[in-house]
């Protein structure tokens, strides 16, 4: 992988961020393989996973997605006041 024509080192990612559903295609993101390549790959880095689209929809399980957050909002399929949202962070 290359990142503006230089190699993308692995152990100098800090942090990923993943729509889980994006809005505007439907397309579902493979969160459960990116936590498990992202947990070979760097182990420290923090795994963040948007479900704001997802929850409530479909099952959605931190310990399977390998993911330290999940976010996601209230007021879509969970049916909750506008304005609502949640925030999963990991304790280890």
């Amino acid at each position: 992988y290359k990142v503006l024509g230089e190699p993308l080192d692995p152990k100098s990612i800090t942090m990923v961020c993943v729509t889980h559903i994006p809005t505007n295609s439907g397309i579902i993101n493979p969160v459960q393989e990116i936590g498990e390549l992202l947990q070979k790959w760097n182990s420290n880095a923090f795994y963040l996973v948007d479900a704001c689209q997802s929850v409530g929809q479909m099952e959605v399980n931190v310990k399977t997605m390998r993911c330290h957050g999940l976010c996601g909002t209230g007021r879509k399929f969970l049916r909750a006041p506008r304005g609502t949202g949640f925030l999963y962070v990991d304790e280890a």
